[in-house]
């Protein structure tokens, strides 16, 4: 029985197909959403994953998943504060990185 998990963090759930294939592959994964409340079409990004995926708000997964092997996969950069607040708890963490969103938007 695996123990790790995969968190994919994401606001525009681009991060999906990185969900779907580790899903496809048997793997436990949650996707974290970060919906702005005011962007258009909330309903309906809301309801993507629904009875597929494990989804949750951001906020919510990043307290709730601390284990060792509970790995955060970010889609884009845009949550890099995020990321490097899990890495500065020593969270396991791929992706958005505070120069490489920084190099994005040079």
């Amino acid at each position: 029985m695996k123990d790790r998990r995969f968190i994919i963090p994401t606001q525009d759930h681009t991060g999906l197909g990185w969900a779907k294939m580790l899903h496809d592959e048997g793997e436990d994964v949650t996707l974290a959403t970060d919906q702005h409340p005011d962007d258009d079409c909330v309903t309906q990004f809301d309801r993507i994953g629904d009875d597929w995926l494990n989804v949750m708000p951001l906020e919510q997964a990043v307290k709730r998943f601390t284990k060792p092997d509970d790995y955060f996969i970010f889609d884009t950069n845009s949550l890099s504060d995020v990321s490097e607040s899990l890495r500065t708890d020593g969270r396991k963490v791929f992706g958005a990185s505070d120069i490489a969103e920084r190099l994005e938007h040079d």
